[in-house]
């Protein structure tokens, strides 16, 4: 302003000295003057224009940084509140695909930190050595924030898939362990079936045996989900996992007990079975033995003495009339014992079969009484010859 109000003077001056100098020596000399004045107007103006520009872009940095700085702080405080691994799969889930977000802005808002950061170090030209030093302060305040964040929304989105990759695992783990939990349940099922035969019972308590042991050697896996499940609640937060934990522990320690029960059931329907049959076996060959002796005895011809002899043999009979009832005693209610764990139709088949033995003891000893009046009918025959 100072220097444009001197041009007025330089012109009132040329003014004066055009009226009073007819030879024009001072109007030449105010001429130069005017020049020299109107170039150091024109340096001062560029100079001025040239410092505004300067406060123009000092002052579009500063905005810019201050406006960087406070988006910063924004989008930090939103990875905060989006980066806790807390919470069950699907807020897990949310809170990912929200750094996600995130993420890309880092890769979109690179570009504009970068922009602000050379605009400061353009500054450095012309701006004084305290100023620089001062700029060098928070371009390094900016570019340490903005690399921090950078680190962190990468780290919260490495951290966000690692637990989703452990909900992942714990999940298809937890989904074929309780497909397996249903398959043992249902074998179960089958295995608590009656059966008819020895054979078939034999046949179950080796499938149910497989079965068990494949029971037991679930024990690993079931320790592995709950320790992945542990994992996540350490992790997550998630308290909804307890609850799995110790269900899925008490189901797999009652399948364990049931499956122990059912194998000691099925192992002593088979044990008492076979001990039927065996001593049906047993009952058999004793009364074949009977038999046997007793055909010794049925033949009625030669001497008195070979019939008294016989006679005698045959008395030697009479101990087995104790021990067949006993038998049979026996075998109809272990029979009965055993049509417990039978199914119908075995059960029917166990009766008949003590039935059948009690028809052949009643037969065998018809046979005796036969073979014993045989016996007396022909001894006395030959006493009535000897006194003939």
């Amino acid at each position: 302003d100072e220097i444009s109000y001197k041009g007025r003077e330089f012109n009132d001056a040329l003014s004066q000295a055009q009226s009073l100098d007819s030879e024009g020596k001072h109007v030449n000399i105010i001429s130069q003057m005017m020049t020299r004045y109107q170039a150091l107007k024109n340096a001062i103006k560029e100079v001025l224009n040239r410092y505004q520009h300067f406060v123009r872009d000092h002052r579009s940095f500063l905005d810019k940084y201050q406006e960087s700085l406070d988006w910063i702080e924004a989008v930090d405080q939103d990875l905060r509140e989006h980066a806790e691994v807390v919470g069950d799969m699907k807020l897990l889930q949310m809170r990912r695909n929200k750094v996600e977000q995130l993420v890309e802005l880092k890769s979109t808002q690179a570009n504009k930190i970068e922009s602000v950061l050379e605009l400061g170090e353009r500054l450095y030209v012309h701006t004084a050595p305290d100023g620089r030093e001062k700029l060098r302060q928070m371009l390094r305040e900016l570019r340490d924030q903005w690399e921090a964040w950078c680190e962190a929304v990468t780290a919260a989105a490495i951290t966000l898939d690692q637990c989703l990759h452990q909900f992942s695992d714990f999940s298809n783990a937890q989904e074929q362990l309780t497909r397996w939990l249903k398959e043992v349940e249902v074998a179960m099922q089958q295995h608590t079936e009656l059966k008819s035969s020895l054979q078939e019972k034999s046949s179950q308590l080796q499938n149910h045996r497989l079965v068990h042991q494949e029971i037991e050697t679930h024990q690993n896996l079931v320790e592995t989900v709950c320790v992945k499940a542990q994992t996540l609640v350490d992790q997550t937060q998630d308290r909804g996992l307890n609850v799995f934990i110790q269900s899925i522990k008490t189901l797999f320690k009652n399948i364990l007990v049931k499956s122990k029960d059912l194998l000691n059931r099925l192992s002593v329907c088979v044990k008492e079975h076979a001990y039927f049959n065996s001593l049906c076996k047993s009952f058999n060959d004793w009364l074949n033995t009977q038999k046997d002796h007793l055909a010794l005895c049925s033949d009625v011809s030669g001497e008195k003495t070979d019939l008294y002899k016989k006679l005698d043999n045959l008395k030697e009979l009479g101990p087995p009339f104790d021990v067949g009832p006993k038998r049979l005693t026996e075998l109809r209610q272990l029979a009965e014992k055993v049509a417990m764990s039978t199914s119908p139709r075995g059960g029917a088949a166990l009766r008949t079969t003590v039935n059948t033995m009690e028809d052949i003891w009643s037969l065998h000893l018809e046979s005796i009484d036969d073979v014993k009046t045989n016996l007396e009918d022909a001894i006395e025959k030959w006493t009535d010859f000897e006194e003939d």
